[in-house]
């Protein structure tokens, strides 16, 4: 499943707000083609509100970067990871989180439990791939309906 993406590049601040909101739509189409109805919504720490196939209702934050980041390591070579900033509000306000890499089209989904207690989430440039989607949206849903029953 891939989807067109063109060349982004982080500019300044504005181009951040659009940046941000082509991850939401993004992420909103492939919820949608996996079977979870969404409703973009301007909520504080939380951007879609999901119904899954059996009526669950829950909130999902997507955090969206455009490019890989070269972090030095010895034992490896460079190793290339995509950051992204995660603040305590949202992991209050949303019951799973959505990142994005645009520059691949791609999404990956974690619960909030999963997340880490500091403010930055580094997920590998190979971590993200078609089957994770489903896969990672598969554990997720999991999860959380766990959570909620």
């Amino acid at each position: 499943m891939n989807v067109f993406s063109p060349s982004i590049v982080h500019t300044n601040y504005t181009h951040n707000d659009r940046v941000g909101r082509l991850g939401e739509l993004l992420t909103s189409y492939y919820l949608e083609v996996l079977g979870v109805k969404c409703e973009h919504v301007r909520a504080h720490g939380c951007d879609l509100w999901c119904e899954t196939a059996d009526g669950t209702l829950l909130r999902c934050e997507v955090k969206s970067t455009t490019k890989l980041v070269s972090k030095y390591n010895p034992k490896k070579k460079n190793e290339f990871s995509y950051q992204f900033y995660l603040q305590d509000i949202q992991k209050q306000q949303a019951d799973f989180h959505a990142f994005v890499a645009l520059d691949k089209s791609l999404v990956l989904f974690y619960p909030n439990e999963d997340l880490p207690k500091c403010l930055t989430k580094s997920i590998g440039r190979t971590k993200f791939t078609n089957e994770a989607i489903e896969a990672s949206l598969s554990y997720t849903l999991q999860r959380l309906t766990k959570r909620v029953a």
